[in-house]
């Protein structure tokens, strides 16, 4: 766990690269932390106010109203922003709609010095970075662990600290990451966070209802309904769409049951996805019958 490790090992820095909300009905400023973040952010805030580690924050492409982050993390840098804190130079680059104005902030950072470099796009090359005189840089936005090093920076997608939709064959391991800095040498260090919620995305698909179970595995398997359960790695199962909404109803049911603590997702739709724990939808008719509804609205929507 992300806080028990802050207090073993009281880092100097905590950084945190973005996507940490999600926009509700649409509107860009409805919009909150999810569940399961918000619990765990209160906790990893605490363990740093108790070590004094410094929290920095940049928002990402899920993140549209900055105040939400500011909350949780109120160290959170404006794009283009540099900071110092402790005589270490860190600087922001969130996202922006489409990627623009990268090429400008780039431009408005040249002759600085920065030691760290936060960024939540996945399309800039580590020379550019090396161009600016960055020793390091955090990634976010991209949901797998990635080392992007080179000889002259080190750079790195930390991975996410729970898995959420990303299209077939694409749940990632929950993982954070971890870095010593010594006489210029920085020792990296991925750690699974195998005890997180996991999403489980439900939706139709033609005559089909169709779950992707996030699992801690990169392949994907087909199995049979009665089989399912049985699997320990991500997989599709499918169950023919024949009867009423009832019975779709149970079936969601029993699946929730199985993973009350995990974190269901419906398809994007108009008014926004619908994200809930399995535990909510149990306790909550209303819940349920608006869950499998946005689910059907766009067969084969994922």
């Amino acid at each position: 766990m992300p806080p028990v490790f802050i207090g073993m090992h009281r880092p100097d820095f905590l950084f945190v690269t973005g996507d940490l909300t999600e926009v509700h009905g649409g509107d860009p400023f409805a919009c909150d932390v999810m569940p399961y973040s918000r619990e765990l952010f209160s906790r990893v805030v605490n363990a740093c106010e108790s070590t004094g580690t410094h929290i920095v924050a940049i928002p990402g492409d899920h993140d549209p109203e900055m105040a939400v982050l500011k909350e949780y993390f109120p160290f959170t840098l404006d794009i283009g922003e540099i900071v110092s804190i402790d005589n270490i130079r860190i600087g922001g680059l969130g996202v922006r709609p489409r990627q623009e104005g990268l090429t400008e902030d780039f431009d408005r950072w040249r002759g600085e010095k920065t030691d760290f470099v936060l960024i939540h796009s996945d399309r800039i090359s580590t020379s550019r970075f090396a161009a600016l005189g960055a020793q390091y840089v955090a990634r976010g936005h991209f949901h797998k662990w990635e080392d992007r090093s080179s000889q002259s920076l080190k750079s790195l997608h930390p991975g996410h600290l729970y898995t959420y939709w990303d299209g077939p064959g694409k749940a990632y391991p929950t993982c954070f990451a971890s870095g010593f800095v010594k006489n210029g040498e920085c020792d990296v260090k991925r750690h699974l966070f195998r005890n997180a919620p996991r999403s489980r995305r439900f939706y139709w698909d033609v005559d089909t209802a169709r779950f992707w179970l996030d699992g801690v595995l990169e392949d994907e398997h087909q199995t049979s309904f009665q089989d399912w359960e049985k699997c320990e790695n991500s997989f599709w199962f499918n169950i023919s769409r024949k009867g009423k909404q009832s019975d779709t109803e149970s079936m969601l049911l029993h699946v929730a049951s199985l993973y009350p603590e995990d974190i269901f997702v419906t398809p994007a739709v108009k008014e926004g996805r619908r994200v809930h724990y399995a535990k909510d939808i149990l306790k909550d008719q209303g819940l349920l019958r608006e869950f499998v509804r946005c689910s059907v609205r766009h067969p084969g929507k994922q």
